[in-house]
């Protein structure tokens, strides 16, 4: 009975394997890379807008870096920068995206390696 079960499987993996195979020989080599990218629409600075036909603000960015693990890692290493100098402690629990200083995180990563790209559209 398992023979039989390892047969199946085995040759209906097969083909599979082969394309498995073919993309990794055929698609793109490296150097690879991850990026995380957020286009967003809203209210800038908070303020409404007096007249009822102006455009929300719309922004784009992105942050990128050849490994996806150190992308995973640099954010959190830039927030510790912060909350060891004492700029980002605050009495209770927070979400270190509502406790960062944004522009300096965003720095603080360029200078450990990551692409960080934010434009007005």
């Amino acid at each position: 009975m398992i023979k039989i079960l390892y047969r199946k499987t085995a040759h209906s993996v097969h083909p599979l394997g082969k394309m498995l195979w073919w993309g990794m020989m055929n698609l793109p080599k490296p150097p690879y890379r991850a990026e995380l990218q957020v286009q967003a629409t809203g209210l800038k600075n908070g303020d409404p807008s007096t007249s009822l036909r102006a455009r929300p603000a719309r922004v784009r960015a992105s942050i990128a870096h050849a490994d996806g693990y150190k992308l995973t890692a640099i954010p959190v290493f830039a927030f510790l920068l912060q909350y060891l100098d004492g700029s980002a402690k605050r009495p209770g629990l927070w979400m270190m995206g509502h406790l960062a200083e944004p522009v300096r995180l965003m720095k603080d990563m360029e200078k450990m390696g990551v692409l960080v790209h934010a434009s007005e559209v």
